[in-house]
């Protein structure tokens, strides 16, 4: 735990560091030329949306927000220990500070950026219930599964991401970063997107 602990403020130390280090510049790149960008981004603590973007000089903002509901429970990847979810949904913010910046030719630019993060998740679960011998020696046996508690999370993380575009309109960005999670948690997560720039 400690250790955790003091890796998170060694990634925030860097990452603020960065700020004040030599400033990468989106002069006469597609960041400046298209600072506004849709699409989707996924993060591994703080879920799944639909995204925006946009680089204002060197600062950049970007929001994701999404979710999911099936009363009869879904079975997306394992979250939370559920066996199936019946609602996921997640609100997520993401401030950016260029560090480097370059276009190499007219169909590949890319940037280093140091990332702040906030979210909140929300789930309610489903876990299976264990048939008895006698259920299960019955044809007519469906699974069941008993509905959990809503869980929320308040996360707050930092790190850094590289962005690469192609054709000066096609981003993707990997976030690597550590997460602070409510009730408390640390944890590393990797974020990922991909947008269209316009």
């Amino acid at each position: 735990m400690a250790k955790r602990l003091c890796a998170f403020i060694v990634i925030v130390a860097l990452s603020a560091a960065g700020v004040w280090a030599d400033e990468g510049s989106v002069a006469g790149t597609p960041y400046e030329t298209y600072p506004s960008s849709l699409g989707y981004y996924t993060n591994s603590s703080g879920g799944v949306g639909l995204s925006w973007q946009h680089w204002y000089g060197n600062f950049g903002l970007a929001v994701a927000a999404g979710g999911l509901y099936n009363e009869d429970g879904s079975y997306p990847e394992v979250i939370a220990g559920y066996d199936k979810v019946i609602m996921d949904y997640s609100a997520q913010l993401r401030l950016s500070w260029i560090l480097y910046s370059e276009e190499f030719s007219p169909w590949l630019s890319n940037n280093l950026h140091a990332v702040a993060y906030l979210a909140h998740r929300g789930i309610t679960g489903l876990d299976f219930i264990e048939p008895t011998d006698v259920e299960l020696e019955d044809p007519a046996y469906i699974e069941r599964y008993q509905e959990q508690p809503y869980k929320p999370w308040f996360m707050a993380g930092a790190g850094v991401a590289v962005e690469a575009t192609l054709f000066e309109h096609f981003s993707q960005t990997i976030d690597f970063m550590y997460v602070v999670k409510w009730p408390f948690e640390l944890t590393p997560a990797v974020g990922y997107s991909l947008r269209y720039r316009y």
